[in-house]
């Protein structure tokens, strides 16, 4: 299955407003591919969504939107998952932006992966909603996963009073959980070797009193592709059968 290596996990300054947050300097392997997760909350209600979120780094490399969360069931926020290849790491940034919309915070996720298929580096994808933002949550995968992937999913619930917290799904490991008191909590979980086409969270809001639903987003990263064929035959001779 691929490597995962974990590089950025890291919020902007509450109220942040207009312009591009920009992440810590990091290193990512050779022969990787970088997974960007970007999530965003908007400080007034007017229709900020995973689509409205973009990203840029330092090091000039090419990204490809994978997921990008739509309007949320209330209030507007985001998110957005992303994957760029990388041949020879080299340090860097990366930064998020929303245009001209106010951002009260930025969340932002990067992973990276090794011994993955380069040539078909994303299986299934999902985005989806939870209207109430509490209790469990489900959505499902374009495509089942190989047994071999690993599948990367991500929450954001809106929070009324309180500072919440994000139960994974059954068979799920989380891996980030983040939380801005009586606003918002952002969580990244994965899971490896399943065949199962759902995307699970036993609870979108273990604590805290929510408002405004959550957002959910999930991609599945394929492993290395099996080499196909047969070696070649060496130091044998074949004898043929003369007809009569």
């Amino acid at each position: 299955m691929p490597t995962r290596t974990s590089r950025i996990a890291s919020s902007s300054a509450e109220t942040f407003g207009t312009g591009a947050y920009t992440s810590a300097s990091f290193t990512p392997n050779n022969n990787s591919l970088l997974v960007a997760i970007g999530f965003a909350i908007e400080e007034t209600d007017t229709g900020l969504e995973g689509t409205s979120l973009t990203i840029t780094d330092s090091a000039g490399l090419t990204w490809t939107s994978r997921a990008a969360t739509t309007t949320s069931p209330a209030w507007s926020y985001g998110i957005r998952i992303w994957t760029a290849p990388v041949t020879t790491g080299t340090s860097m940034t990366v930064s998020l932006d929303a245009g001209a919309f106010n951002v009260h915070q930025y969340r932002l996720i990067v992973v990276d992966y090794t011994s993955y298929d380069t040539g078909t580096p994303v299986g299934g994808t999902v985005v989806g909603s939870d209207a109430d933002g509490d209790g469990a949550a489900a959505i499902t995968l374009s495509s089942a996963p190989a047994s071999a992937s690993e599948v990367i999913a991500a929450c954001l619930t809106g929070v009324f009073t309180g500072s919440g917290s994000v139960t994974p799904g059954t068979g799920w490991t989380e891996i980030d959980d983040s939380a801005t008191a009586n606003w918002v909590v952002y969580q990244t979980q994965i899971r490896t070797g399943s065949t199962s086409d759902s995307v699970d969270w036993n609870d979108v809001l273990a604590s805290g009193t929510g408002f405004g639903g959550s957002t959910l987003a999930a991609v599945e990263i394929r492993h290395v592709a099996a080499s196909g064929g047969q070696p070649p035959r060496s130091g044998h001779q074949f004898r043929f059968r003369r007809a009569a």
